[in-house]
């Protein structure tokens, strides 16, 4: 009976501390918008762009016309550009600089949303690679340890090329 009983009671602790909410988890639920936005600038300065963007997401639009609206929206657009979310950047870099034309931060996000301009417009130029389909399984095919996988993957589909249409017949076959 004690042997089961102290089971039990470490089962127990385990799954509590395991469905305890993390320092972080605990701030994105929280309703203190200050406690989040000085977050979120420590994040930042961090390089945890992942983490700042969180709380910059949930926190600018309830910082409009306060001090701390600026910076928000800065930090929300910066955070996201260096995640590599070009588009998403884009645009909050967009609203910030119609907002905010004559801020000091808008001098350094002009030339971001040159780069975003350039990534998009132009992906081939080395910001972004056009991708086919070989091109996108060529980095894999080159890595040893892709070997077994990728002859699992020529076995199961063969060399063709997903961009056309499979054929019933094909789908078949490979089921069988």
């Amino acid at each position: 009976m004690n042997k089961g009983f102290l089971h039990t009671a470490a089962l127990f602790c385990l799954l509590l501390l395991a469905s305890g909410c993390s320092n972080f988890q605990k701030l994105l639920k929280s309703n203190d918008i200050t406690k989040k936005y000085e977050a979120a600038l420590k994040y930042y300065e961090a390089e945890e762009y992942y983490r700042a963007s969180q709380l910059l997401d949930q926190i600018t639009p309830l910082l409009a016309g306060t001090d701390k609206a600026e910076n928000a929206q800065f930090y929300q657009a910066q955070s996201h550009y260096m995640q590599g979310n070009y588009i998403l950047s884009d645009a909050y870099f967009r609203t910030f600089y119609t907002t905010y034309p004559r801020s000091p931060l808008a001098e350094q996000a002009a030339p971001t949303l040159r780069r975003i301009a350039d990534a998009l417009d132009n992906p081939a130029d080395g910001h972004a690679e056009a991708e086919t389909w070989d091109a996108w399984w060529e980095p894999l095919r080159q890595l040893p340890e892709m070997g077994g996988p990728m002859a699992g993957r020529r076995r199961r589909y063969g060399e063709q090329d997903p961009n056309e249409q499979t054929a019933v017949g094909l789908h078949l076959e490979l089921l069988r």
